[in-house]
């Protein structure tokens, strides 16, 4: 059964190696594509996908569910379509516990979904507030990170293959 892990392993896992994640590109019937306000590190103030950590031992399409789950408070029932758009990679100066002396680096697999409503939504605590933004808004604003941009970017330069 796949588990959080304490701060102190925690820690010592981000400054070793890289971790594994899943990110949500949700969009709307108007094509708009729902983004979230970021509590914490990385990525802290900034618009950003939502998306989460794969646990060890967990099957993707089990950590896919949950972190749908975790993150917008949404079961399969809501979600119309999932689409996988990639694997990306996504190294960051900075990591949740703010230590300047190591970085975090994230290997994402990008899926695209579709949600049927947007009403049910519920943000975990890793967020102030979502909202929905057009690509040309998303590729425009400065409040919105550069790795969630490179999602709606042609040729992004943390894409694989």
């Amino acid at each position: 059964m796949p588990s959080k892990l304490n701060d102190e392993i925690f820690k010592k896992i981000i400054k070793s190696t890289n971790l594994i994640a899943i990110d949500l590109i949700a969009t709307s019937s108007t094509n708009n594509f729902l983004l979230c306000e970021r509590k914490n590190h990385p990525a802290k103030g900034f618009w950003f996908v939502p998306g989460g950590r794969v646990f060890k031992n967990e099957k993707l399409n089990k950590a896919f569910y949950r972190i749908v789950k975790e993150e917008l408070g949404l079961t399969k029932s809501d979600i119309r379509s999932v689409e996988l758009l990639g694997i990306y990679e996504h190294i960051y100066k900075e990591n949740v516990f703010n230590d300047p002396t190591f970085n975090t680096h994230y290997i994402i697999i990008a899926v695209k979904i579709k949600i049927l409503n947007f009403d049910k939504i519920k943000l975990d605590k890793q967020h102030n507030k979502f909202d929905f933004f057009s690509i040309e808004d998303i590729l425009k604003n400065k409040s919105i990170h550069k790795f969630t941009k490179y999602y709606f970017s042609n040729n992004p330069p943390n894409k694989f293959l």
